[in-house]
């Protein structure tokens, strides 16, 4: 059955917003996943782990907010653990050190730029190669549309982040505005508020609007790479860029049904529906601008009751509003997580990771004693064979471990503020107190099946 986006809303979008604000209000405790005692804690994680291949080397990605840091607090003994699993050629205690990396939801910075304030924080030599922000995934996107104009969209560093990843030529929709003012007329009536916005040239108006059309008709790309902070120009004009594109195709308008929506399911949501339309970028060739979300997270928690806007609120608002003009739905892709593309690009990076490490074993004598709690003795033998993502969040960080396949295996720590799910996909495999428990017990598992030989 086609539908359109109004009909996607019916079915998802009251079952996801429901879900987020009963997660996101469930804040504010110590543990809030008192599901097992710490006995039936240690059985449950075991019955896991005796599943899992000892063999070859582990590896880890860590979420950061919430199981390294809280209000950029380092919690509990983590800098201590960071620091026992690092090599010694990277600032840390371990002889060879363990695969590990970063994978966060925020962004709006290089990773370079992260990396060095991660370093500071946690006593290490970071690397960028270690860092996966929201938006790092999509320097892939450079193969598809570095030749053309590519918009970034979002607050921080985003223009800089787009022409790091080799995108020649970036704009912005702040540089937009300021160029063509009378595309987004609030700004340019409230100078107090907005003023850097030019206004059109009063001698020729029609010309002024042919050159802002051929702005907008430029654009080959949009990319929202962080939260937009100013939602009325930000939403405006890629409204106008996606609009302008789809009325150069000969389709009449409201004909373009693109997909065809299934049964909802209870643990997808609106966001999540739109990430799954499209599972490769060579078959996405949408009839507007291809645009692309470094992540479709609805809501997000502070420490405020009610939850804040995040990057996919403003994607569904605009969604609605293209919906609105043209009848038609509008496709996006998203990264981040809890999407595969961006598990599929952690893999990657920390097999880079494994390479990097041995690497820079190469000639070394370094045999020295390191702290046993952290797998001293695991040597890097053999290709990774599993992962361990850490987090404390089931929608993002225990359901995009479940879907990123047999290798992976999702860890929740409690040092978070979100309550345990209900829903399937977002059990963990191994539930842990804090993040320095769930390292020791993962390395102890491996470096005693070694020795047991068990592999």
């Amino acid at each position: 059955m086609n539908c359109n986006l109004g009909q996607i809303q019916r079915q998802a979008s009251k079952t996801q917003v429901v879900r987020h604000l009963t997660r996101l209000l469930n804040t504010g405790v110590t543990n809030p996943n008192p599901t097992f005692t710490e006995a039936e804690l240690n059985v449950f994680n075991q019955q896991h782990l005796s599943k899992v291949a000892s063999s070859g080397t582990p590896a880890f990605a860590f979420d950061i907010d919430g199981v390294l840091l809280k209000d950029s607090q380092v919690i509990g003994n983590s800098r201590n653990m960071i620091q026992a699993i690092t090599s010694r050629a990277r600032g840390g205690h371990h002889p060879t050190g363990i695969p590990y990396i970063f994978l966060t939801n925020g962004g709006g910075m290089r990773e370079s730029v992260r990396a060095k304030v991660l370093s500071e924080q946690f006593g290490v030599d970071v690397h960028e190669s270690q860092v996966c922000l929201s938006h790092t995934p999509l320097r892939t996107l450079v193969s598809v549309h570095g030749g053309s104009t590519f918009l970034a969209s979002g607050k921080g560093e985003v223009a800089d982040v787009a022409r790091s990843y080799g995108f020649a030529d970036v704009i912005t929709p702040q540089e937009l505005k300021h160029k063509f003012g009378n595309l987004v007329p609030h700004c340019r009536s409230d100078p107090n508020y907005f003023p850097d916005a030019k206004p059109a040239r009063r001698e020729d108006t029609a010309v002024w609007a042919a050159e802002a059309h051929e702005a907008l008709l430029r654009v080959g790309a949009i990319c929202v790479m962080h939260d937009p902070r100013d939602w009325y120009v930000e939403m405006q004009l890629l409204l106008d860029i996606l609009v302008a594109r789809r009325m150069q195709d000969p389709t009449p308008l409201g004909q373009h049904q693109p997909y065809a929506v299934q049964d909802a399911q209870y643990d997808l949501g609106l966001s999540s529906e739109h990430a799954c339309i499209m599972t490769a970028s060579a078959h996405y060739k949408p009839l507007h601008t291809p645009l692309y979300l470094s992540n479709a997270d609805l809501l997000f928690s502070t420490n405020v009751r009610l939850p804040r806007l995040a990057q996919g609120a403003f994607a569904e608002c605009l969604s609605h509003l293209y919906w609105k003009i043209t009848g038609e739905p509008l496709e996006w892709v998203a990264c981040g997580k809890p999407t595969p593309a961006t598990y599929a690009y952690a893999t990657t990076m920390l097999e880079g990771q494994l390479a990097e490490l041995r690497a820079e074993l190469s000639g070394s004598q370094d045999a020295g004693s390191s702290a046993s709690a952290y797998g001293s003795t695991l040597a890097l033998n053999g290709p990774i064979q599993h992962i361990y993502g850490i987090g404390d969040n089931p929608h993002a960080d225990i359901e995009g471990a479940n879907r990123a396949g047999p290798q992976w295996s999702s860890v929740l720590v409690q040092t978070g503020t979100i309550k345990r799910s209900d829903v399937p996909i977002q059990q963990p495999n191994l539930e842990f107190s804090t993040v320095d428990e769930a390292v020791k017990a993962i390395v102890s598992y491996h470096a005693t099946a070694r020795i047991n030989n068990v592999i």
